[in-house]
């Protein structure tokens, strides 16, 4: 399976550099902006059943994925409104420098893809699909969107890059639980425990032979001190 989606992925992107493609006409262009942009208010609200409705899942590994996927946008949701309302200025800046998306690694891309979804670089039509280019600068992540009982759905083979969707079905999990507990910690309010918990994500993710807490603290990790001060610039006082 992962072989088929790779395949089909390489053929979308040799289909784009050549050049052939056409724009879409007015009203699938049109049906397809307003999917996307429905994705991607149902990710900012934290809506799971919203971004659930955005995509047609082939099989039953993709039908896991997306649970997972409709999962992680309610605990960013969660996530962005603690950080606001729990945390001051300093400690955003020393949490995220204003930005909540970082503070869980490998997080932010969905963010960012969801983000995307409302104002897509580039849209090209290929008869059954539409190819979604969601960034200018990023031509491996194609969203296909094909019409399904009427309406258009997107695909998540776009969002693979190749990769095995269980494998990637259990790390997106995995950062669905750590952003629950980390919410769960800025909720509290208490910097020390925030640190804990963050630091402890780091750990998990260089494994019991990572090193010393010194070297990866040492090694740029991204949370810093809470009692040290600083002179980066100011956090944002107010979500974006």
């Amino acid at each position: 399976m992962r072989n088929v989606i790779a395949t089909t992925v390489v053929v979308l992107l040799s289909t784009l550099a050549a050049g052939c493609s056409t724009k879409p006409p007015r009203d699938v262009d049109a049906a397809v902006r307003q999917r996307l942009t429905k994705y991607s208010e149902a990710w900012k609200q934290g809506d799971a059943n919203g971004v659930r409705d955005s995509f047609a899942p082939r099989n039953a590994d993709e039908v896991a994925m997306l649970d997972a996927l409709a999962q992680l946008a309610p605990a960013q949701a969660k996530l962005r409104t603690a950080y606001y309302e729990k945390l001051g200025p300093t400690g955003r800046i020393i949490f995220g420098d204003g930005d909540a998306t970082t503070l869980v690694p490998g997080t932010r891309q969905w963010e960012s893809y969801a983000r995307s979804a409302a104002h897509p670089y580039d849209l090209v039509y290929k008869k059954a699909l539409v190819l979604v280019q969601l960034h200018e600068n990023d031509r491996q992540t194609i969203v296909p969107a094909r019409r399904v009982d009427g309406g258009w759905k997107l695909e998540l083979g776009g969002f693979l890059h190749g990769k095995d969707v269980p494998e990637m079905t259990k790390t997106m999990r995995l950062q669905v639980d750590r952003t629950n507990e980390l919410t769960a910690a800025v909720g509290t309010g208490d910097a020390r425990e925030v640190q804990r918990v963050m630091l402890k994500h780091i750990m998990d993710l260089r494994g019991p032979e990572g090193g010393t807490l010194e070297e990866i603290m040492g090694a740029g990790s991204t949370t810093r001190s809470a009692t040290a001060p600083t002179t980066r610039r100011g956090a944002k006082e107010n979500p974006p």
